[in-house]
Order: structure tokens, then sequence, then C-alpha cells
């Protein structure tokens, strides 16, 4: 089984050192999986980053998930595990979760049954009618290379890149051509994203390095 790790990234994180700083923790622990860094039309600097065809800020994170599953399925992948450059993971037990006997599989994070009935939702972005729930981008999701395709034939539509996947497969997991799983014990046993609102340690000078110590399999 071939499975991707696409880390979505931008050039102002190559350039803050956000890669290095997942090399040298985490990604130290990948084994039996490609792990490569996506930024939009920007300038790669190793061998692991790719420049995809999709804008670099924020508010087309979409796109660049899109582009990033279609550079996946170019190369065979058969999964893409997709997180954020503050996302940090502990490998070895994210590659024996179980995931591969499901086409999406993470943290949904809306609290509405995975594969359940639609639901309206409202954000700082706006109110939205019938929407799906979705897996969380900042923890991280699976995909497989059936949801792959999917997604990449349909137009973002939405401004945040998880939800944009959650609506795209929740009819046909509802349907059930495509299988989705809510994750158990997934956040804090293998997937943590970076406590922007409470957390005193600076993500590149302490807190991968903190989760490191604590989770890593590297000494």
């Amino acid at each position: 089984m071939r499975l991707l790790l696409g880390v979505k990234s931008c050039q102002r994180d190559l350039e803050k050192g956000c890669h290095e700083t997942i090399r040298r923790t985490w990604g130290r622990d990948v084994h039996d999986a490609d792990l490569c860094f996506f930024i939009g039309r920007g300038t790669p600097t190793k061998s692991d980053e790719v420049s995809i065809d999709a804008p670099d800020d924020y508010d087309s994170l979409p796109q660049k998930t899109r582009e990033i599953l279609r550079w996946s399925l170019g190369r065979g992948y058969e999964f893409t595990f997709l997180c954020d450059t503050d996302t940090f993971l502990i490998p070895r037990t994210l590659m024996s979760c179980g995931f591969e006997s499901y086409d999406v599989a993470g943290k949904f994070c809306t609290g509405h049954p995975v594969g359940g009935l639609p639901f309206d939702y409202k954000d700082e972005r706006g109110e939205y009618r019938g929407v799906y729930s979705w897996p969380s981008g900042g923890r991280g999701y699976f995909v497989s290379a059936k949801a792959a395709r999917v997604i990449v034939d349909t137009e973002p539509h939405v401004w945040a890149e998880d939800m944009y996947v959650g609506q795209v497969i929740g009819p046909w997991v509802q349907g059930g051509v495509l299988k989705a799983v809510n994750l158990e014990n997934f956040v804090g046993r293998i997937s943590w994203h970076y406590p922007r609102s409470h957390f005193v340690v600076d993500y590149l000078a302490g807190w991968m390095k903190v989760m490191q110590g604590l989770h890593g399999a590297t000494k």
C-alpha cells in the first residue's frame, strides 16, 4: 500500500522553518510512507517540497487540498493523509489505526454522525444550510484514492478546506458509495493540533520539540 503524508503548507511557512521543524521531530519517525510539503506556486528548496498549481493564501486552502489530491492520484498513491504545518503526529500509531478500511478517516468535528442527515451550521463566515459532517483538517485525515477522485472532480464552494471535503463526500457516504469513520482515540493519542489560543510556548521555539520529547519514537 502506498501512503502519502501531505502537509498543507505555504511559502511563508517554508521560510519560517516549519518544514525543518517537522523533519526534526515527528517527520523523523515516518516509515513506510512518503512525507511531502505542499506550497502553492512557490519555490521548493528540498526534494520533499512540492509546488502545486494553487494560490498560496489561507482562503485558497480548498483549492490547495484539491491539487494535493490530484498530485497524489497522479503518482499512484492509494491513500493520502492531509494535515497542517502545526499538526503533531505519532506516525507509528497513525499507520496502525485501521484507516485502510475506509475512504475517509479522522476526527469528525461537528458532533453530528458521520454519514448522517444534513444539518444547518453557522460560523464566523456565515450560515450554511444542509451541510454534512467533516474531518478536522488541523488534526489531519485520510483520503482513499476512490474518495480523492470524487474530491478532485468537484470545484471548491466553501471557504474551509476540511468543510469542503466533507460536503463533497457527504452524499456519497450517506448513499453508501464511500465509507467514512470518526476514528476513536485519534485526538491525544495519534494527532494534536497546536493550541494557539492558550499555549504559551512558541510553535517553532518549543511546542513541536516538547511534543516529540513526550511522544516521539526517535531518541
